[in-house]
Protein backbone atom coordinates (compact mmCIF):
# COMPACT_ATOMS: atom_id res chain seq x y z
CA UNK A 1 0.00 0.00 0.00
CA UNK A 2 1.34 3.60 -1.37
CA UNK A 3 -0.21 5.33 1.68
CA UNK A 4 2.52 4.67 3.71
CA UNK A 5 5.38 5.75 1.86
CA UNK A 6 3.60 8.82 0.80
CA UNK A 7 3.18 10.16 4.33
CA UNK A 8 6.50 8.96 5.68
CA UNK A 9 7.98 10.92 2.40
CA UNK A 10 5.53 13.69 3.91
CA UNK A 11 7.30 13.19 7.06
CA UNK A 12 10.92 13.58 5.85
CA UNK A 13 9.61 16.48 4.57
CA UNK A 14 8.78 18.23 7.20
CA UNK A 15 5.06 18.36 6.49
CA UNK A 16 4.10 16.90 10.30
CA UNK A 17 5.25 13.77 11.91
CA UNK A 18 3.53 10.13 11.24
CA UNK A 19 1.53 8.96 14.15
CA UNK A 20 1.30 12.43 15.39
CA UNK A 21 -0.58 15.02 12.60
CA UNK A 22 -0.20 12.56 9.50
CA UNK A 23 -2.14 9.11 9.66
CA UNK A 24 -2.24 6.33 7.69
CA UNK A 25 -5.92 5.39 6.08
CA UNK A 26 -7.81 7.09 9.44
CA UNK A 27 -8.68 10.39 10.22
CA UNK A 28 -9.04 11.07 14.27
CA UNK A 29 -11.30 13.72 15.42
CA UNK A 30 -9.13 14.48 18.43
CA UNK A 31 -6.70 17.23 16.36
CA UNK A 32 -7.45 20.47 14.54
CA UNK A 33 -4.49 20.32 12.09
CA UNK A 34 -4.06 16.98 10.66
CA UNK A 35 -3.29 15.10 7.18
CA UNK A 36 -4.99 11.28 6.52
CA UNK A 37 -3.22 9.71 3.52
CA UNK A 38 -5.92 7.13 2.21
CA UNK A 39 -5.27 3.96 0.03
CA UNK A 40 -7.92 4.47 -2.06
CA UNK A 41 -7.45 1.16 -5.01
CA UNK A 42 -6.34 2.13 -8.00
CA UNK A 43 -6.35 1.31 -11.88
CA UNK A 44 -6.26 -2.32 -13.43
CA UNK A 45 -2.38 -3.61 -12.99
CA UNK A 46 -0.62 -4.68 -16.37
CA UNK A 47 -0.84 -7.84 -17.60
CA UNK A 48 2.17 -7.96 -18.98
CA UNK A 49 4.58 -6.27 -16.96
CA UNK A 50 4.68 -5.99 -13.22
CA UNK A 51 3.63 -3.03 -12.31
CA UNK A 52 0.62 -1.45 -10.11
CA UNK A 53 -1.65 2.00 -10.73
CA UNK A 54 -2.26 2.12 -7.33
CA UNK A 55 -4.36 5.58 -5.91
CA UNK A 56 -4.72 7.78 -3.08
CA UNK A 57 -5.97 10.49 -0.80
CA UNK A 58 -4.99 12.94 1.03
CA UNK A 59 -6.92 14.75 3.51
CA UNK A 60 -5.84 18.22 5.17
CA UNK A 61 -7.57 19.25 7.75
CA UNK A 62 -7.36 22.65 10.42
CA UNK A 63 -9.25 25.57 11.81
CA UNK A 64 -7.97 27.99 9.75
CA UNK A 65 -8.34 27.86 6.15
CA UNK A 66 -5.28 29.43 5.02
CA UNK A 67 -3.29 26.86 6.97
CA UNK A 68 -4.70 24.49 5.20
CA UNK A 69 -4.78 25.61 1.80
CA UNK A 70 -1.25 26.13 2.49
CA UNK A 71 -0.51 22.68 3.81
CA UNK A 72 -2.36 21.14 0.61
CA UNK A 73 -0.33 23.06 -1.54
CA UNK A 74 2.78 22.23 -0.41
CA UNK A 75 1.53 18.63 -0.44
CA UNK A 76 0.77 19.14 -4.26
CA UNK A 77 4.44 20.58 -4.69
CA UNK A 78 5.96 17.14 -3.34
CA UNK A 79 4.32 14.89 -4.89
CA UNK A 80 2.71 16.01 -8.39
CA UNK A 81 5.37 15.25 -11.50
CA UNK A 82 7.50 13.49 -8.79
CA UNK A 83 8.86 10.32 -11.33
CA UNK A 84 11.28 7.33 -11.20
CA UNK A 85 12.49 7.31 -7.75
CA UNK A 86 11.42 5.39 -4.21
CA UNK A 87 9.81 8.02 -1.92
CA UNK A 88 11.49 6.65 0.81
CA UNK A 89 14.19 4.29 1.91
CA UNK A 90 12.80 0.42 1.08
CA UNK A 91 9.93 1.83 -0.40
CA UNK A 92 8.20 1.35 -3.88
CA UNK A 93 9.66 2.35 -6.95
CA UNK A 94 7.38 5.15 -8.17
CA UNK A 95 7.77 5.08 -12.26
CA UNK A 96 4.85 8.86 -11.37
CA UNK A 97 3.05 10.51 -9.13
CA UNK A 98 0.10 12.61 -10.57
CA UNK A 99 -2.40 14.85 -9.28
CA UNK A 100 -6.29 13.82 -10.12
CA UNK A 101 -7.86 16.64 -11.09
CA UNK A 102 -6.78 19.63 -8.35
CA UNK A 103 -6.87 20.05 -5.07
CA UNK A 104 -10.72 20.08 -3.74
CA UNK A 105 -12.33 21.76 -1.11
CA UNK A 106 -14.34 19.64 0.97
CA UNK A 107 -15.86 22.65 3.48
CA UNK A 108 -16.17 22.53 7.04
CA UNK A 109 -16.70 19.98 9.38
CA UNK A 110 -19.13 19.43 12.11
CA UNK A 111 -16.67 21.16 14.35
CA UNK A 112 -15.71 23.84 11.64
CA UNK A 113 -12.52 23.09 10.42
CA UNK A 114 -11.30 23.37 7.02
CA UNK A 115 -10.96 20.05 4.58
CA UNK A 116 -8.95 19.80 1.60
CA UNK A 117 -8.77 16.90 -0.35
CA UNK A 118 -6.35 16.12 -2.67
CA UNK A 119 -6.36 12.81 -5.03
CA UNK A 120 -3.34 11.10 -6.85
CA UNK A 121 -2.51 8.15 -9.55
CA UNK A 122 0.33 6.80 -9.55
CA UNK A 123 2.68 3.79 -11.11
CA UNK A 124 4.98 1.63 -9.06
CA UNK A 125 7.11 -1.17 -10.02
CA UNK A 126 5.52 -5.06 -8.55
Amino acid sequence: MIATDIADYLEDNNIGTVGTDIFIDALPDTQDDMIAVYNTGGFDADIDIPVSNPTCEILVRSMSAATAQSTAESIKGLLHQKMNSTLVTGGYYFYYVFIMGDINLIGRDEKQRVEYSINFRTKIRG
